[in-house]
Formats: C-alpha cells, sequence, structure tokens
C-alpha cells in the first residue's frame, strides 16, 4: 500500500483549511481510520475533514496512486474540476422508456452531489446525454437496481443510501413517470449504512421484494412487498439478519435446491485485510438462518467483497464466485476464486477450492 500526501490541484493542502473530501479511487486514512472503495477501488469518501492543523494521509490500492478531489465547506464547486461530471459507482440495465433497446441506470458519485443518471438508447449504438437525479450530499449511493414494483409495466429505480459515514438507514425509490424519467423519490427505512441491494421475490407472494448489504450494521435487511400495485405499491418496515461482518456486496440464487432464493453476501472484516463470504439460506418468507462463512480468497493477501453465484459446472445447482489478491514474491495477483456446490445445503469447503487468474 502506497502512502502519498494529499493535495489540491497539484499543491499540498494547507493544514489550517477545512475541507469536504468528495469522492477518491483508492482508499482514504484518516489517522487510525480508513475508507475503503469498492472492488473497483472507486469511492465517494465516508471521512470529512476535521480542524485546523490536522494532516491527512491517502493511501492507494495496491501499487496505483490514490486520487481526492477535496472541496471547501460552502463553496458551491471545486477549484479546476467541473461540477457536471460524475463517477459511476454501478450500473443497472433495463429498457426504462419502452422502446425496445436497453438503456442504462448509473449510481452517481457527484463531485458537487451524488445520485443516480439515466442514460437513454438511442437506438443507433449510443446513448443520450445523461439525465441526472441529485440527491444531497451526504446522502451518498451504494448501489442502484431496477424493478417494476407497482406493476404499471416500467421499470422503477432504487438506490441505496449508506451515507457519508456509513450511517444512513435508508433506499430511495425514483417511480418511472412511464418514459424512463422519474418522479420525486420515495423513501424506505433499512438497516445501518446499506450498500449492495438485491431485487427479487424472497416470499413465494409473486412481488418483488429488496434485500440490503448493511455495511454500517454488519447485517442484511429484506424490506418485504405490501402487496399492492399503482400508488399504494411499497415495502413493509425492514426485518434484518445478522451477516457477523461489514456487508457491502450481495447476490440471490436458490444455493440449496428447495425452490426460494437464497442470498450470498460479500463482507469485509474489521481487523486486517480480510473478506468474508455468507451464505444465508431462505428458510421460508424472506427469513434466513445464521450465516456459514467462507473466506473469499483462501490463502491470499487480501479479499475482495464481489460475489456472484452461477451453475459453472453445468451440474444443475449454482457454484460461488468470489476473489482477492495472492502474493507472487513481490507481486500481488489477482484471482478469481471458486467453491463448487457440494448439492447439499451449504457449499463444499475444502478441497475444492479452485483459484483463477484472469
Amino acid at each position: 500500500m502506497l502512502d502519498a500526501n494529499l493535495y489540491e490541484n497539484g499543491s499540498p493542502t494547507y493544514s489550517y483549511c477545512y475541507y469536504r473530501l468528495v469522492c477518491c479511487y483508492g482508499r482514504v486514512a484518516l489517522g487510525q481510520r480508513v475508507c475503503e472503495g469498492d472492488a473497483t477501488n472507486h469511492a465517494t469518501l465516508c471521512l470529512r475533514a476535521r480542524s485546523a492543523n490536522r494532516p491527512y494521509t491517502v493511501r492507494g490500492p495496491i501499487g496505483l496512486p490514490a486520487t481526492v478531489y477535496l472541496k471547501r465547506l460552502g463553496e458551491d464547486s471545486i477549484p479546476g474540476f467541473s461540477v457536471s461530471g460524475f463517477g459511476p459507482s454501478s450500473f443497472a440495465v433495463g429498457d426504462l422508456d419502452g422502446d425496445g433497446d436497453v438503456d442504462i441506470l448509473v449510481g452517481d458519485s457527484f463531485f458537487g452531489s451524488p445520485g443516480i443518471s439515466v442514460l437513454k438508447n438511442n437506438g443507433d449504438q449510443t446513448f443520450a446525454a445523461p439525465v441526472y437525479y441529485s440527491v444531497p450530499l451526504n446522502e451518498v449511493v451504494g448501489e442502484v437496481a431496477l424493478s417494476d414494483f407497482d406493476s404499471d409495466g416500467d421499470l422503477d429505480a432504487f438506490a441505496t443510501i449508506r451515507g457519508s459515514f456509513d450511517q444512513m438507514t435508508k433506499i430511495k425509490v425514483w417511480r418511472n413517470n412511464g418514459d424512463g424519467t422519474f418522479a420525486a423519490p420515495i423513501e424506505f427505512t433499512t438497516g445501518q449504512g446499506p450498500a449492495g441491494i438485491v431485487i427479487a421475490d424472497f416470499t413465494g407472494d409473486g412481488k418483488p421484494d429488496v434485500i440490503t448489504a448493511n455495511y454500517g450494521a454488519s447485517s442484511i435487511s429484506i424490506l418485504r412487498h405490501n402487496g399492492l400495485i399503482g400508488a399504494g405499491a411499497g415495502f413493509l418496515p425492514p426485518v434484518s439478519f445478522n451477516a457477523t461482518n461489514h456487508a457491502e456486496k450481495i447476490a440471490a440464487a436458490d444455493v440449496n435446491g428447495d425452490g426460494i432464493l437464497d442470498v450470498v453476501v460479500g463482507e469485509t472484516v474489521d481487523i486486517g485485510p480480510l473478506a468474508t463470504l455468507a451464505v444465508m439460506i431462505n428458510t421460508g418468507n424472506g427469513n434466513f438462518a445464521a450465516p456459514v462463512i467462507y473466506d473469499a480468497a483462501p490463502g491470499g493477501r487480501f479479499g475482495s467483497t464481489a460475489v456472484a453465484l452461477a451453475d459453472l459446472d453445468n451440474d444443475g445447482d449454482v457454484d460461488l464466485i468470489g476473489g482477492g489478491l495472492y502474493s507472487s514474491g513481490s507481486i500481488d495477483n489477482g484471482a478469481v476464486t471458486i467453491r463448487r456446490n457440494n448439492g447439499s445445503r451449504y457449499l463444499w469447503r475444502g478441497r475444492n477450492n479452485l483459484v483463477y487468474q484472469p
């Protein structure tokens, strides 16, 4: 991990200035406190500069420098940087305007404010200019998703709102007006610091439910659909389940073959550079058993919270995909780890771990 001085526009930051840290690529440390980006090393900072005479250190991802953009409190822009651009932190795709083409919903880390944006497909392999839907600066967006939760035939936009310090407890939902534009958002409560999101029918009623991976609370929360359509559609109060570590990513599939969807949660561990994958079995109606924990990168030096589920060996059950960094002398190599499903309730723990370097 490389250390670098914090700079603004190429000049050393003055220790007596007050700043709000807006976005960075990599991780940032303030004393003993570390803010990490996601698996791609892109992150909206969850630290704010404190008072005078306090130096700050930027820690970049392995082997790379880190970049930080600063904003003095009370200023509307960052000197030397445009506030019209955005840093995409997550994506969801679907036909938002009903023209048969796939459009893109982007979860944004704005220089001026976070939010979502829509890139409409022009139908000729190009996209229209983004349309932004911003949220307050401290409402840091975790991930986005699409689902027709009100059953009106078009896809609505969802975003987890984790907050600058993973302190917030909500998602925002923007109803589609039917043409790929969105109404003002409505909010639903989650566990603390929701980061990842997955939307699917976890209760068997045919309606989409929401599950969030809550970094701040080390939990998952299910928001069961209320069963209504149209303007009355919404979600019941959240029910949370302990996930052991800081939950950040989430994937859903039927892990144990009982016909209902389970989840696997990608998590970071408080101490050290480890990440875990927590398999949580749906016992019915969106209730989840205690997590079964796996190392994301067995024998590796760093683990990733990225997680996916797919039947890789065509045996009829889903396998677990994770990853991390493995040391090879003085060089760290990224690798994908695969655990094959043993066909019963839990994934195979030992000898069937496969590691591939992409």
